[in-house]
């Protein structure tokens, strides 16, 4: 069974489109383990085809990309230059 983390966090970007909650907008956050088993990968994408990601491979194990993970949600607001400064590249 491949494990996964996913919660929504407030974004000041345009993802084209962004989820919607009352007047909020809202990007998804995954953290996963890829299906082939080389490592784990930590998504942010919009509401349709506009996202950036990260992977780490197996050999550092899951910690990293679940701190990864931790300290996006933690940020008030995710935004894309927030995103490129830790290494994300957009998919």
């Amino acid at each position: 069974m491949r494990t996964s983390y996913e919660v929504f966090k407030a974004t000041s970007d345009d993802w084209y489109p962004c989820f919607k909650m009352y007047d909020h907008t809202l990007v998804r956050v995954t953290c996963l383990e890829l299906s082939d088993g080389s490592g784990w990968r930590v998504c942010v994408w919009g509401a349709d085809d506009d996202g950036m990601e990260r992977d780490w491979p197996t050999w550092q194990g899951q910690f990293p990309a679940f701190q990864m993970f931790m300290e996006i949600i933690r940020q008030p607001k995710i935004s894309k230059q927030w995103l490129l400064d830790a290494g994300f590249v957009r998919a």
